[in-house]
């Protein structure tokens, strides 16, 4: 028994049966649309639909590396829009080929904190940026769940609110990390004068983290204003990624308005992010059949649209991984380098 739990702890067993759940999940949702009203489904979609898609994914990465800069500016790190536009398709590339969902955050964040030179700051606001981009999702999931509340099973409603109440104070803590910081003194204070607590902190790795996140201690806080335009910049990137879904709707002919996709997109993100399946593939359109199911949606249409978004996605990424392959046939990309740490948006001059 000791073995086989040591060969599933494995990472490339991880990821085979990652794999495997998704397959299964994808076959067996197939097999429950039936194929032939499956392959009726795909028929009905328009071409122009998938381009308007993209055309709101693509904007939606837009505001969304604007977003990341104005807070990586805050934090006290300049980068051009263009090369940080290039860098979140790159992360989409590794979030969805990768077998790990945080791999395209993982690598946008390393290379922007390998050309500054300041890896606290960046990790904070590389999170910062995904935090308001959930909040906004939680924030239109929940406006409606209210409007569909007779609709909602209650075990659904009750998980809403725990998601909502735990992403929110995770949110506040990182848009306000003084705030955390804060919450650790206290904790220190209450309890360092433990044995066990006072070793711990007293450890040469925990020391060397502290002296890394100490600067993000004494950032200043962002400015009531600047959070108001973050949050609508993360609200409209939001809706893009939902309007991707009631464009290709649309030409389906589905009898459902956007209101209904704001209710079943935003959970289904959060879905997919279980580690179940290989990146949420399998689960997420599994939960999307489900939810469109309360509101009359056959499966088959259901899925052939979960599946035409999902290949406006990969698309996407893979738009990511050619830019990708083109810096490293370049030479720029893992080149180590300083930039000078001037905000070319003015952002950060406000705090001087």
């Amino acid at each position: 028994m000791a073995h086989v739990i040591a060969v599933l702890k494995r990472p490339w067993v991880r990821v085979l049966l990652q794999g495997l759940v998704s397959l299964a999940l994808i076959a067996a949702l197939v097999f429950a649309a039936r194929s032939a009203n499956l392959l009726s489904s795909f028929r009905a979609i328009s071409p122009a639909a998938v381009v308007l898609a993209g055309g709101l994914q693509t904007v939606g990465f837009a505001l969304n590396s604007r977003r990341w800069q104005i807070l990586l500016a805050s934090a006290g790190i300049s980068e051009r829009l263009g090369n940080l536009t290039v860098l979140y398709f790159i992360g989409q590339f590794c979030s969805l080929f990768l077998p790990t969902g945080t791999g395209g955050d993982v690598v946008r964040t390393y290379e922007v904190a390998r050309r500054n030179g300041r890896p606290a700051e960046a990790v904070l606001a590389t999170l910062q940026e995904r935090l308001l981009g959930l909040g906004a999702s939680l924030l239109i999931g929940v406006v409606a769940v209210l409007y569909y509340l007779p609709l909602v099973p209650l075990q659904l409603r009750i998980w809403v609110l725990i998601i909502v109440a735990a992403g929110s104070v995770a949110i506040a803590l990182l848009l306000y990390p003084r705030l955390l910081f804060a919450l650790a003194n206290w904790v220190w204070h209450a309890y360092g004068q433990r044995p066990l607590l006072k070793r711990l902190v007293q450890h040469r790795f925990v020391q060397r983290v502290i002296a890394v996140l100490r600067p993000i201690g004494e950032l200043p806080p962002l400015p009531l204003a600047r959070l108001l335009l973050l949050l609508c910049m993360a609200l409209a990137a939001v809706l893009m990624g939902i309007g991707m879904y009631y464009v290709i709707g649309q030409s389906m002919g589905l009898t459902v308005g956007l209101m209904s996709f704001c209710l079943a997109v935003p959970l289904v993100w959060i879905v997919r992010m279980a580690p179940v399946s290989l990146n949420g593939i399998g689960v997420g359109e599994g939960s999307f059949v489900f939810l469109m199911s309360l509101f009359g949606i056959p499966a088959s249409q259901s899925l052939a649209l979960a599946l035409a978004v999902l290949a406006v996605m990969s698309a996407a990424a893979l738009a990511g991984g050619v830019l990708l392959a083109w810096r490293v046939a370049r030479g720029s990309w893992g080149v180590a380098r300083r930039i000078p740490n001037e905000p070319a948006t003015g952002v950060a001059h406000e705090h001087r």
